[in-house]
């Protein structure tokens, strides 16, 4: 059981801390999907923007 989550899901600071509610999702394991572009800005201490992206048949 796994779940994983884009860095620049709007929801990610959630997905985050899901694991330290007490008996919730305790068995699984969660990883953020961390691209490059975000470890610069990390680099950086830049803006990260938090976005859902679409299918451009979505927008």
């Amino acid at each position: 059981q796994m779940g994983t989550f884009d860095v620049a899901h709007p929801d990610v600071r959630e997905f985050i801390r899901a694991k330290r509610e007490d008996g919730r999702l305790r068995q699984f394991n969660l990883s953020l999907l961390i691209t490059d572009d975000f470890m610069q800005a990390v680099e950086q201490d830049a803006e990260w923007p938090l976005l859902f992206p679409l299918a451009r048949a979505e927008a």
